[in-house]
């Protein structure tokens, strides 16, 4: 058949299919609006060569028997594997009880669906190649996503590969800002849950992260990807929630959020485990370990084996350390770090009293402790199934954490894999923000797009003028875009969100817990975008910023949030950093 009935026939199949979807009494909306992404037919060759069986399956996100005898088969199936393979190839699928059996890819149909309708379908076999799209499409037709979501369809083998990959031990996911760990990451639940059932549930599957925002972020991936009952938390509200009954009317100051999340951690705890330690005639040398701990703030592989293996002889209960506190506590408070030391004691005195996982998956690991990274591991069963996803170049909080990977695992039992396409950033703004950090160019395959915009202004009216002009642009010509204003003070934020308001711009203040991911404009401050990406990115004062605060990681981390374009706003003299860069990287505005 010719082009247009090959896509004719796609659409009649797709209308046929979903009408049997929903005969079978399935109920799950994003099904309807997208029950397959990818067709691919094959033979499949008998051991001997001499019997070819051709089939032709559709491949899915969703995984069901009844979908399964529609020949609608989850991407997470050994079959799935055939779509990172070359027409023609032959190759060896493992199939269920370690079967192998030679499989040859004959043709493949890239199908672009959203909404129960083909948009645009993309064919490939031995004798030709087309793709043809649906006539009178419009953008509005489209439904806009605001997270990453799926990527199977663009997976590249190697990609695949490292989501396929055994399932024991750490897996540490490196590669730069956008080069797709966190989606990665969280495809490899979907196959674990899909391809190991019996051995994976949601209910023992942890996502653990860093930030607030990032994790409403990651509650939005995994509902696009069809799951919803995760345990996704940041990591320093599940440590308070683990010791809620021990320090139970200790973790309020009254003196605000910001002294309490920020203090450093004083040697007021660790004195007082010691007198409490001593009073109760215990052995001296896990003073010294715990001195240790405080100190570096890191367990050494052998210090971790020790405490770990001898924790027993030194038991005691947290509760009556906290009552014991009492009078002392009164003019202190817990901080984070607190919180960590004693989850990490109350572990060694009962591992059984906090949970187990099956699997566990940390982002943003690159600012995690040492000890908060090795505490999650010894939670894991005995697969010891891990998966870290975390850039050394993206790490803000260097006095707190590691320097390597190697300082957290034992090297023999972990796997690294390096992440080389970028699903996120242009070209343009790749080169850009290495060359501020001063770390080698980015390879072709990034999207290309325009250069960054940076624009002098003469004062913060101006500045605000310029940025309510863009965002008018933005919202007449792609109002969908998804689109974030970074300010360096919490006060900046507010002063943006009045202006843009009185000129009649939707926007919103994005606090820590309150992220929404829509086409409203969101501002917040630099430090709370981490994990996150936006189609438009405005970073305003970063001379300022990088003057008071010198932190060129975290003004890395907000550049690379940008998927179409980077705006940055300044008001004095352009940054040492960038004035140093090559100016055929960037396009200026005065």
């Amino acid at each position: 058949m010719d082009e247009k009935e090959y896509f004719k026939h796609e659409q009649n199949t797709l209308a046929n299919n979903i009408e049997k979807i929903r005969q079978a009494g399935l109920q799950y909306p994003r099904l309807f609006a997208q029950p397959y992404f990818l067709k691919v037919s094959y033979h499949k060759v008998s051991d001997h060569g001499d019997q070819k069986e051709y089939r032709e399956i559709y491949l899915s996100n969703y995984k069901n028997d009844s979908l399964m005898e529609l020949n609608i088969i989850p991407w997470t199936s050994p079959v799935g594997a055939l779509k990172n393979h070359g027409i023609g190839d032959s190759f060896e699928l493992i199939l269920r009880f370690d079967e192998k059996i030679k499989h040859t890819l004959l043709s493949k149909d890239d199908l672009e669906i959203d909404q129960s309708r083909l948009f645009s379908l993309k064919h490939v076999d031995a004798q030709r190649e087309f793709t043809i799209q649906e006539e009178k499409v419009s953008i509005a037709d489209k439904k806009k996503t605001y997270t990453l979501g799926s990527i199977v369809p663009t997976l590249k083998l190697e990609q695949d590969n490292i989501i396929r990959s055994e399932i024991e031990n750490p897996l540490i996911l490196m590669g730069s800002p956008g080069s797709g760990k966190t989606v990665i990451g969280a495809h490899r639940i979907v196959y674990l849950l899909n391809e190991y059932s019996d051995d994976f549930k949601p209910q023992n599957t942890g996502v653990f992260v860093f930030n607030v925002s990032l994790k409403n972020y990651l509650k939005n991936v995994f509902h696009d990807l069809g799951i919803d009952n995760l345990n996704i938390v940041n990591i320093d509200s599940w440590a308070f929630r683990l010791l809620s009954e021990e320090i139970r009317g200790f973790s309020s100051t009254g003196r605000g959020e910001s002294v309490y999340r920020w203090i450093k951690t004083r040697p007021f705890l660790l004195s007082s485990i010691q007198r409490f330690l001593k009073n109760s005639h215990k052995n001296t040398h896990y003073l010294e370990l715990l001195n240790d701990y405080y100190n570096s703030d890191l367990f050494e592989h052998d210090l971790t084996e020790y405490i770990y293996s001898t924790s027993s002889a030194y038991s005691f209960d947290i509760k009556d350390f906290i009552k014991a506190q009492n009078q002392n506590y009164q003019d202190h408070f817990y901080t984070f770090k607190d919180v960590m030391l004693l989850l990490c004691m109350k572990y060694l005195i009962n591992p059984d009293g906090l949970p187990n996982f099956s699997h566990i998956f940390v982002d943003e690991a690159q600012d995690m402790s040492a000890v908060q990274l090795q505490l999650l591991y010894r939670l894991l069963d005995q697969r010891k199934s891990m998966t870290i996803a975390g850039d050394l170049n993206q790490q803000l909080y260097p006095e707190q954490t590691f320097d390597s990977w190697k300082d957290i695992f034992d090297k023999e039992n972990t796997r690294n894999a390096l992440l080389m396409f970028n699903h996120r950033m242009t070209y343009e703004t790749a080169c850009f923000a290495n060359s501020f950090m001063k770390i080698s160019p980015p390879k072709e395959s990034y999207k290309k797009g325009p250069l960054p915009v940076l624009k002098k202004n003469q004062s913060p009216d101006h500045q605000l003028n310029y940025l309510a002009q863009q965002l008018n642009e933005i919202k007449r010509d792609d109002p969908d875009a998804s689109i974030v204003v970074l300010q360096y003070t919490n006060k900046m934020c507010e002063d943006t969100y009045d202006f843009l308001m009185n000129r009649g711009i939707e926007c919103r203040i994005a606090k820590r817990d309150s992220w929404e991911f829509d086409s409203i404009v969101n501002i917040s401050n630099y430090y709370q975008v981490k994990g996150l990406e936006f189609d438009y990115v405005f970073l305003l004062g970063l001379d300022y910023y990088l003057t008071q605060i010198k932190s060129k990681k975290q003004a890395y981390v907000a550049m690379t949030r940008a998927i179409k374009q980077l705006y940055i706003l300044y008001q004095n003299e352009l940054p040492k950093e960038i004035s140093d860069m090559d100016q055929k990287l960037y396009t200026s505005l005065y």
